[in-house]
């Protein structure tokens, strides 16, 4: 990932636009640790906003190694948009004092999600219907890339080892696309799976299925 979409001029043309400040939410293309350590980015501050944390990593080479390279990379930041505990704590881990972290969860617009509810359950309805998922089911809902990282054939092993009895009470749903997702096809057939269904990407606005366990 880091020698991806590598922009040499990208310091360059950042400098020149002469921004008041710069916001990034990505440390991991080689570009954008170039303009961290540019000179001609030097004073301008740069705030920086991300999701990672070090849940699992403690007692890793890996994960001490990164440790040691994000101390020399975020020392460059102005200050951090935290979004969470575990996020917080992988940033101070990293060396940055506290008095750089700034508190910003993700955010929801709840009022938008409310006033669709009903048309919404009127969806997840017709999706149960066309997918013959019954009502009394458990629908568990797998979301996103079907990749390795993602890790989706774990879900599936897991609905697998379910008793006979638990698999008839429940529906699993892969919802999106990937490079696994005929392996997984292919698996569940094997494995004679009956309430395994999948469905290609889907727009945010049909996504909310309704009683759905992820």
């Amino acid at each position: 990932m880091l020698f991806r979409s590598i922009n040499p001029a990208l310091a360059g043309r950042v400098a020149a636009w002469k921004p008041d400040v710069i916001f990034l939410m990505n440390y991991a293309f080689l570009s954008y640790c170039l303009l961290l350590l540019d000179p001609r980015t030097w004073r301008l501050p740069i705030l920086f906003r991300g999701d990672s944390h070090d849940v699992g990593r403690q007692g890793k080479f890996s994960g001490r190694l990164s440790k040691f390279l994000r101390r020399i990379i975020f020392a460059r930041f102005s200050a951090f948009l935290d979004v969470g505990i575990n996020n917080r704590n992988y940033i101070i881990a990293s060396g940055v004092p506290r008095r750089k972290l700034f508190h910003s969860p993700h955010a929801i617009d709840n009022d938008r999600f409310q006033a669709a509810r009903a048309e919404a359950d009127r969806q997840a309805r017709e999706l149960r219907h066309r997918l013959a998922i019954e009502d009394r089911q458990v629908l568990i809902a797998f979301v996103g890339k079907l990749i390795p990282i993602k890790r989706p054939f774990d879900l599936l092993r897991a609905f697998s080892m379910l008793s006979p009895e638990c698999r008839h009470q429940a529906a699993l749903l892969f919802v999106g696309e990937g490079l696994l997702k005929s392996d997984l096809r292919a698996a569940s057939h094997s494995h004679d799976l009956k309430n395994v269904h999948f469905l290609d990407f889907q727009n945010q606005t049909i996504m909310q299925i309704g009683r759905a366990h992820v």
